[in-house]
């Protein structure tokens, strides 16, 4: 599991894993006979921020500790990587970079780096970040998410399937990893094994409204207009601003040969989504 701490892991961190070993000096911190600058942990968080710009995220938190202590922390907490401008994530890349030149295995920022880099549109060499940092710490679920992540926009799906299944064999109750695998298999035509794949990451997270929506996508190319229906109701229920869902449901109408409630659901869609 992710929140299970190697050697390697210990070794590859910039803070300690227990707060008891941490004694502030100045804008130093003693760690067992070892400094960490204060203003190594500045930087992370700095570009941290960047890096998650459309969120408003607290200034004062120490995110490097919050995510170095509890590995599993990020499958629970909504940090959405997602920056404001495109000069967001290159600074962010930026500062990440730097941390990197003081502390070369440092994971997290390998793999922020490469969040940075995929934001860019830069898959490959994403793709070569993710790498580096499943062969610093091959038990972390997140490189291979984001390394499947990476291949599936180079259109390499099958290659994002075994990322996904890798993920999947080192935390089994982790829904974005059947979600994103399904999404890969849906690419490869394998419709049933997509939906197979969404139904698990509903099971273990029932208010997971993209992918009711995408087994109603995968039920509508098997031309299982009724199921389509269904779920993207689901979807809907969910999130009723979901507008992608109220199109689809129209779309899945139309092909039903409810015409009025076509015209209904494409109505509500434009309505959120102009």
């Amino acid at each position: 599991m992710n929140s299970i701490m190697t050697k390697n892991n210990k070794e590859n961190l910039l803070i300690p894993i227990k707060t008891s070993n941490l004694v502030r000096v100045g804008n130093s911190f003693s760690i067992q006979n070892k400094i960490l600058f204060g203003s190594i942990a500045d930087l992370f968080n700095k570009a941290f921020r960047k890096l998650n710009s459309k969120q408003i995220l607290d200034i004062d938190t120490n995110y490097l500790y919050l995510l170095e202590s509890n590995h599993s922390l990020r499958k629970h907490r909504e940090y959405k990587f997602k920056a404001n401008t495109e000069s967001d994530y290159t600074e962010a890349l930026a500062m990440f970079v730097e941390v990197l030149k003081i502390k070369p295995k440092h994971v997290l920022s390998i793999e922020f780096s490469a969040i940075c880099k995929a934001s860019l549109g830069n898959y490959s060499e994403a793709i070569e970040d993710y790498s580096k940092a499943i062969e610093i710490d091959p038990k972390l679920t997140f490189p291979y998410i984001g390394r499947g992540y990476a291949k599936s926009k180079l259109k390499d799906y099958q290659g994002a399937v075994d990322d996904y299944t890798k993920a999947i064999e080192i935390d089994l109750k982790y829904a974005n990893a059947y979600h994103n695998r399904g999404s890969a298999k849906f690419f490869l035509k394998d419709y049933q094994g997509a939906i197979e794949d969404y139904t698990k990451a509903i099971e273990i997270g029932p208010k997971y409204a993209t992918a009711y929506y995408n087994i109603g996508n995968a039920k509508s190319n098997l031309k299982d207009y009724s199921g389509a229906i269904e779920d993207y109701s689901k979807a809907i229920e969910i999130d009723p601003e979901y507008a992608n869902a109220f199109y689809s449901r129209g779309y899945a109408k139309s092909e039903f040969k409810d015409y009025q409630g076509a015209i209904e659901d494409y109505t509500k869609a434009i309505e959120i989504d102009p």
